[in-house]
């Protein structure tokens, strides 16, 4: 018999279904999960007005390329038995696919913002827009 299994025993006196920052039988949040999730509630909205910004055509530029870097890497991953020369084609594509998104990406959050932090918030913005939309 296998050793290995996981166990989780949860949080001591949580009831199963209860939600601890939720009031019960709505949706609406109690004054500690007000607190607790503030941030995140602003960081998705300056996210959302950042994103916003982005040219469409540049979104769907982002689009394209992830989903294609994503395809190529799936084919690299799951070909045991390529050959030399098919993997290394691939490679190449999937290199020049994962330059091109990086550099679009780029420029787009430096249009956007010139200070580096802003350009960090920028790029995980556009970034996660992208991830939603594939």
């Amino acid at each position: 018999m296998n050793e290995n299994y996981l166990m989780h025993y949860g949080i001591k006196t949580q009831e199963w279904g209860v939600r601890r920052f939720q009031e019960k039988g709505s949706s609406k949040r109690t004054p500690e999960g007000k607190i607790r999730y503030a941030h995140s509630d602003k960081t998705s909205s300056e996210k959302k007005k950042i994103v916003d910004k982005v040219p469409k055509r540049s979104m769907k530029r982002l689009v394209a390329l992830k989903q294609r870097r994503n395809s190529l890497h799936r084919s690299l991953k799951s070909r045991s038995r390529i050959p030399e020369e098919e993997r290394k084609d691939l490679v190449r594509q999937y290199e020049e696919t994962k330059s091109a998104y990086d550099t679009l990406l780029m420029n787009q959050c430096t249009a956007l913002y010139k200070d580096p932090d802003s350009i960090n918030f920028a790029y995980d913005a556009i970034s996660e827009a992208v991830d939603r939309q594939i």
